[in-house]
């Protein structure tokens, strides 16, 4: 019964497959015909390739493909270079150690004649048959390999004088000695070989150590010379060190990447936990920007030393807070792209292409003269076809809850048909708003930044910001406590304080977290939040006397006249306060610091709860935070303290209109009666901690601080009312009201008496205290009003627009404006103050337009 034959597997089909085409490719490279028909077949085959982009020249590739193909051909002649190498060191070895192929190195040996055959015994000039060592290879015990080499060496031969010459073999004897020699020959020669690799590989180190070192002609040690080599060391790690800490300190910019709030949203490595950051470009044009500003770095550099909490954000990942201006922006761009209609593919890429720096708030406000005129380039376009784009809208409509129709704002994204000109116009009518927003974010961030490298001993910077309610829970819970309201929450308010540390003599930072039941989130709850960061910055920081507080600018909770109140009253708190400065973060830009706080203190009790424990209020939530997390101060803020801020605030506090445009309030000692508001955020000394008028075309008015006490009882003052009894006006003023002096814009706090003898007799009092010439004509001048000014300049009666920041019995202190064209004026670039008399004002005026570059428009002057 014959054997059967083992099935082959895959990998030895594919095996066999290799060499028959390598057979067939070296049969066609022996014949020179076929050999040129299969190179023009090969040819016109490549460049059929190259036709249908198959084969794609390195020029034409990606970047990315650019940088693989290159290390690619890089490796493949690092490898090819490596192998002929090695091949010609092992030529020069073979021949400096093998036997010279000569008729000398086989001593002259009988040849044994075959006693069987008849033939005669021919010489050893003859050519051996492979007929005849057939018998003598069935003896070779070793690698048929090696010996096979060697074969031909064994065999004695040279031109046969006649084709009739017999052939002999060599003796058996000569050939066992040889076939036993030439292994060993050839081992010893792969030994030398793996001895010459190993000092090679050796003698490449050495050279690699003396290059570090900058030592390449003194071989030899000299005294000293390993504390050198201990300082190159050093100097080599700590130039890394500082690479890496740049690369970090960069990518870790809020302008960069994007801090995540959640409690999950956290990294572990070596048992060290990092709050994730996902990077807000993509990493070239972070390397670019990264380039310009600080070190040149190689790309791959700069990739392999960015943090590992740092990552690229991924499609999975579902951002939920990005702002709706940058969204709807980079849909309406998305849509003109996707039909051909601009080249820019997202907002960053039209940012870059109309600016001549991204980063810079001069060009993103269109006022560089470089690239104020730069446009949008439209490609040709068909208007008789309609193209779709996606917008997030919110309107006011109806929806049914529980059978009940209720009506409410619903924010939606819908998706809107229009011609292609109608949307370049509103790409056009919504350029400026989103440079401007742009410009907001820029300067916000550098302010920041500028503000925590540049502190001062004396100052101190205040990060805050509301956390997501954290809501109880317990390690095991029934199906009911899912339902109704039985799972409370409590307010978490995050602050992260950095000061000057004069002990230790370098800048530190606390983290710090008041808890509460109260849920409000309003303008009490903030004064009642900040009160215990006040008490830290008291009791640990005596030194300082100037707060810089940033936070984000919803209007409900930062951002509104109750906190511009507020921020003059935090002196109550912190008596060596001279200035406090309130900056605001552009609206769906305001993740920070803070958030990583909550994050870290939920994440935190979240685990504590995974373990089987409960925290079922606020009292063990606490205990629970001060006993594991020790890095952050925890502090109780209770409900009536909540309460009790909402009887500090007046009644009737004055609007200021353009509260959504200010992202910078600031209050000093030396005017306590208002404070400056702000488009954006000066940080220029003469500037930054002073209520003036911001030169930098960044001013946009003053906030005047009502006294309480002069608001209880309120009078209108020009009018004329019959008394009938004695009257006695007297100013009623509180003693304990720390002020220089007393306001009163619009109200007369006065006490009367009856006058019982004379009851029927009438008193006539006029109570106003700016009673002009033409009264019918002239409206109530209060703080703020605009007001029309002739003054007597050489003789000559000119009309000037001043805006009125002060009212002290019957002068008023004004700022006056500087006249652009017509209707349109500006503030000065001083911050003068000048006093004026009833007589000198013609009118007030009405309320004019602030526009977003902070130039003023007027209705009319007459």
């Amino acid at each position: 019964m014959g054997r059967t034959k083992k099935k082959q597997t895959r990998e030895e089909k594919l095996e066999k497959k290799r060499l028959a085409e390598r057979r067939r490719l070296q049969k066609i490279k022996n014949d020179p015909t076929l050999y040129e028909e299969f190179k023009i077949k090969d040819r016109a085959r490549y460049y059929k390739k190259k036709e249908q982009k198959k084969v794609v020249p390195i020029s034409e590739m990606t970047p990315r493909r650019q940088r693989t193909q290159r290390k690619r051909n890089r490796d493949n002649f690092k490898a090819y270079y490596s192998r002929q190498k090695n091949k010609k060191r092992l030529d020069t070895l073979l021949s400096e150690n093998s036997p010279p192929e000569s008729g000398d190195e086989l001593p002259p040996q009988p040849i044994v004649e075959n006693s069987t055959s008849t033939r005669p015994v021919a010489t050893n000039s003859c050519p051996p048959s492979p007929l005849s060592l057939s018998r003598c290879s069935r003896s070779q015990t070793r690698s048929n390999r090696v010996q096979n080499t060697y074969h031909d060496q064994l065999i004695i031969s040279s031109p046969c004088p006649s084709d009739s010459c017999n052939v002999s073999v060599v003796s058996k004897s000569t050939f066992r000695r040889y076939q036993y020699k030439k292994p060993k020959i050839i081992q010893s020669l792969q030994k030398k070989i793996v001895e010459l690799q190993r000092q090679q590989k050796s003698f490449r180190k050495q050279v690699q150590r003396l290059q570090v070192k900058k030592i390449v002609t003194n071989y030899k040690e000299t005294e000293g010379s390993k504390n050198r080599t201990k300082e190159l060391k050093s100097k080599h790690a700590s130039k890394i060190h500082t690479l890496k800490l740049s690369v970090q300190r960069f990518l870790s910019d809020d302008e960069n990447s994007r801090l995540c709030p959640g409690k999950k949203d956290y990294i572990s490595k070596n048992m060290i936990k990092h709050q994730k950051r996902y990077l807000s470009d993509s990493l070239q044009n972070l390397h670019q920007k990264h380039v310009k500003e600080y070190h040149n770095v190689h790309y791959g550099t700069f990739c392999k030393l960015r943090p590992y909490w740092i990552l690229v954000p991924s499609v999975n990942v579902r951002d939920t807070c990005v702002c709706k201006l940058h969204e709807n922006m980079a849909l309406l761009i998305k849509s003109l792209k996707a039909n051909k209609i601009i080249f820019e593919s997202n907002p960053t890429e039209l940012v870059q292409n109309l600016t001549c720096d991204r980063n810079r708030t001069n060009c993103l406000q269109r006022n560089c003269d470089h690239c104020r005129h730069r446009v949008i380039n439209y490609k040709e376009f068909d208007n008789t076809q309609k193209i779709t784009y996606s917008s997030w809208e919110t309107s006011n409509q109806s929806y049914t809850k529980q059978g009940i129709e209720k009506k409410g704002y619903i924010t939606e994204k819908i998706k809107i048909t229009n011609r292609p000109l109608n949307i370049k116009k509103k790409l056009e009518c919504d350029l400026k708003p989103f440079m401007n927003h742009c410009a907001n974010i820029v300067n916000q961030s550098l302010a920041l930044r500028n503000t925590k490298d540049n502190l001062k001993t004396y100052e101190c910077v205040l990060h805050i910001d509301f956390s997501e309610n954290y809501n109880t829970k317990f390690g095991t819970e029934i199906q009911s406590m899912h339902f109704g309201g039985n799972r409370k929450q409590l307010t978490l308010h995050t602050a992260v304080l950095y000061y000057y540390n004069q002990t230790t003599g370098s800048k530190e930072t606390k983290s710090i977290c008041t808890l509460s039941k109260c849920l409000r989130h309003d303008a009490a709850a903030v004064w009642a939040h900040i009160i215990p960061l006040l008490k830290y910055i008291e009791e640990n920081c005596p030194h300082v006397n100037s707060i810089h507080i940033f936070s984000d600018s919803p209007s409900s909770q930062y951002r509104n006249k109750r906190i511009f109140y507020m921020i003059s009253k935090l002196s109550w708190y912190l008596p060596k306060l001279h200035s406090v400065t309130w900056n605001y973060s552009e609206s769906g830009h305001g993740k920070g610091a803070p958030d990583g706080v909550g994050g870290v203190l939920k994440r935190t009790a979240d685990k504590h709860v995974a373990y089987g424990n409960d925290i079922a209020n606020l009292d063990s939530l606490v205990l629970f935070l001060r006993e594991k997390v020790t890095g952050v101060l925890i502090e109780v803020v209770d409900e009536y303290n909540v309460l009790e801020k909402d009887l500090l605030f007046p009644q009737k506090l004055p609007v200021f209109s353009g509260s959504m445009k200010v992202h910078q309030a600031v209050w000093n000692s030396q005017s306590r009666d208002y404070v400056t508001l702000r488009s954006m955020t000066c940080v220029l000394p003469d500037c930054f901690s002073t209520t003036i008028v911001c030169g930098h075309g960044k001013h946009i008015g003053f906030y005047k601080i009502e006294n309480p006490l002069e608001s209880e009882t309120q009078v209108n003052v020009n009018k004329k009312i019959k008394v009938l009894s004695e009257v006695i006006i007297k100013p009623n003023l509180a003693k304990n009201y720390k002020t220089n002096h007393l306001n009163l814009p619009n109200v007369s706090v006065f006490s009367y008496k009856n006058n019982v003898e004379e009851p029927n007799k009438k008193i006539t009092c006029d109570l106003s205290m700016n009673s002009l010439k033409d009264e019918e004509n002239i409206s109530p001048i209060t703080l703020g009003s605009w007001v029309l000014v002739e003054l007597k300049i050489n003789k000559r009666i000119e009309k000037c627009v001043a805006s009125v920041v002060d009212i002290r019995m019957s002068d008023y202190h004004v700022i006056f404006l500087d006249h652009v064209d017509g209707l349109l004026y500006t503030w000065p670039n001083h911050g003068d103050i000048d006093i004026i008399t009833t007589s000198s004002i013609k009118r007030v005026l009405k309320e004019p337009t602030i526009k977003n570059d902070g130039e003023i428009l007027f209705q009319a002057l007459t």
